[in-house]
């Protein structure tokens, strides 16, 4: 179902660790160029990678491309916020990301929440556990220049759904949005 899936764990008494898979073969070299772009727009200090393509199972013909690293100063614990934006747009060869985030508990979490923006839709799916995202790189445009939000944004019509739970929460952002556009029309 996935391109791609990452899973950062972020304990606060070790370095942070990389883990990601693809679904199939990814160039080394292209990889290891994300990966170092990845370490300049987050600031962390990327070392340790290791990169492997194997088979996809055990007896299986097919071939995918996996890796790791350590990755210290990836997460901000003074913010909460998580790399999201830094890691969708570092890596290469996917177009449907799940990405997770295991952190201590009591970690600041401050987002993002959800948005649609810079052609990708980041939608947060769980947070019981661990912060775990599904991201969808778009095609086409995402609506006029200069309208875009800023990845670190919050979808105000997904922020209720969120926090309160699906049903209700979207019910309660369905009328916020209804509210906020009777206010424009009038």
């Amino acid at each position: 179902m996935y391109d791609l899936s990452v899973v950062v764990l972020a304990r606060s008494a070790a370095p942070t660790q990389v883990a990601l898979s693809y679904s199939g073969v990814i160039d080394e070299g292209r990889l290891r160029a994300g990966i170092s772009e990845l370490g300049e727009r987050s600031g962390a200090q990327i070392g340790g990678v290791q990169i492997r393509d194997t088979a996809l199972a055990r007896g299986s013909t097919q071939v995918a491309t996996g890796g790791q690293f350590a990755a210290p100063g990836l997460i901000s614990w003074e913010t909460g916020a998580l790399p999201v934006g830094a890691i969708i747009r570092s890596l290469p060869g996917w177009e449907h990301m799940r990405m997770v985030f295991i952190v201590d508990e009591g970690f600041p979490f401050s987002g993002p929440l959800g948005v649609t923006a810079d052609g990708f839709v980041v939608r947060l799916v769980s947070r019981t556990e661990a912060y775990e995202y599904d991201v969808e790189r778009m095609t086409g445009r995402m609506g006029p220049p200069g309208e875009d939000v800023p990845l670190g944004g919050k979808s105000a019509a997904l922020l209720p759904a969120v926090l309160i739970g699906v049903p209700p929460g979207l019910v309660l952002g369905w009328l916020l949005c209804d509210r906020r556009r009777g206010v424009r029309g009038a």
